[in-house]
């Protein structure tokens, strides 16, 4: 089915395509008086970020180390913590734990609660 067949074409009013014409070159435009403090800025904030944004590349490994999820110690990344309780990143917003002290300092037993648990 064709658009025309549908919908009735419409004609604008006599002159109006010229009055609008008229209007739009009697006004300066907006992006006419804002372009050059709008350049300016982008110029600014180009040099800005180019100069004080740098960053040191993040180190992936040294990363992996520090943060010693579960995943980083069983792939060798991260140490073995000596109190060896590790939480998934997914799970650190939903899961307590808390020490239980014991007479062996060798031994070390944790309490767990999590909220996603039923």
């Amino acid at each position: 089915m064709n658009p025309d067949d549908i919908l009735e074409r419409l004609e604008p009013p006599p002159g109006g395509l010229a009055k609008l014409r008229a209007l739009l070159e009697s006004r300066p435009g907006v992006l006419r008086r804002l372009a050059p403090p709008i350049a300016v800025a982008v110029a600014v904030a180009a040099i800005v970020l180019l100069f004080v944004g740098r960053r040191r590349a993040m180190d992936p490994l040294a990363e992996a180390r520090r943060q010693g999820n579960g995943a980083e110690v069983a792939l060798g990344l991260a140490p073995v913590p000596k109190a060896p309780v590790i939480v998934d990143s997914d799970s650190r917003g939903t899961t307590a734990l808390a020490r239980v002290e014991s007479a062996d300092p060798n031994v070390a037993f944790y309490w767990v609660s999590s909220t996603e648990w039923h």
